[in-house]
């Protein structure tokens, strides 16, 4: 071999070695460098390609998170993030991806009742038991509002004990199995349906606007299920309440 082709062969095997081991925190600078990305990433240990840190993603105050980027799927123009979070007792993984101007992000896993008492805190709500995400499919723009174009998921609660506050006194109710439905397709909110196996109808019916308004339509059988039947003659299937918030 020529000391020009050894020079050539040298420097690209230097090349790719450096680029191999370039260290995670380069995800971290390009987090900062992207304040509309909503999470922040610290303490991070090996490379850009097989990493692992800490985030603080709103409920998520402190936990922990893992990386792999498949060099496959950069080879074919779709680079990609298989990641997994891990807090407490709450477990999700999944893999993002860039697509054109989207990112699409496929999940599942379990948010247990530590995050989501600390969500639902505000709220005067205790919940115990936990919340499956059987699969969560979201296609989101990259653009500097992070809007979600597209949306479908399964939720399931457990089922348990659940207090909420009632004219200032707690009540506490055994909730049965829910079964939460998400869709989205653009221009359209963000629409969720919530059933249960004892009726064959959505008990509770909410959608969420991309500039933050929330709401709700509520049950007669909601209200039942929650020890609090609503008077009257309605039928169950009857919507006895909407409610409407500003959440962001």
């Amino acid at each position: 071999m020529s000391i020009r082709k050894s020079i050539i062969v040298f420097s690209s095997l230097l090349i790719v070695l450096t680029i191999w081991r370039m260290p995670a925190s380069l995800v971290t600078r390009f987090l900062e460098a992207n304040p509309q990305i909503p999470f922040n990433l610290s303490n991070t240990s090996g490379t850009l390609w097989d990493g692992n840190g800490r985030i603080k993603a709103n409920a998520f105050r402190d936990a922990s998170i893992s990386w792999s980027v498949p060099i496959l799927d950069i080879l074919l123009f779709s680079p990609s993030v298989i990641w997994k979070v891990d807090s407490n007792n709450s477990v999700l993984k999944g893999k993002s991806s860039i697509s054109g101007s989207n990112i699409i992000t496929n999940t599942s896993g379990t948010i247990g009742s530590s995050l989501l008492n600390r969500i639902f805190s505000e709220y005067d709500i205790i919940l115990d038991g936990s919340l499956s995400i059987e699969n969560l499919s979201v296609i989101s723009g990259r653009n500097e509002r992070f809007s979600i174009n597209q949306l479908d998921g399964l939720l399931i609660w457990t089922g348990g004990e659940i207090t909420y506050m009632l004219a200032k006194l707690p009540v506490t109710i055994v909730s049965p199995v829910f079964e939460l439905e998400l869709f989205k397709k653009k221009p359209n909110p963000i629409q969720a349906r919530l059933k249960t196996s004892s009726y064959n109808f959505p008990v509770l019916l909410a959608n969420l606007s991309e500039r933050g308004n929330l709401n709700v339509k509520v049950t007669k059988a909601f209200t039942k299920i929650f020890g609090n039947e609503w008077p009257g003659a309605d039928s169950e299937e009857q919507i006895v309440l909407e409610l409407e918030e500003y959440i962001f």
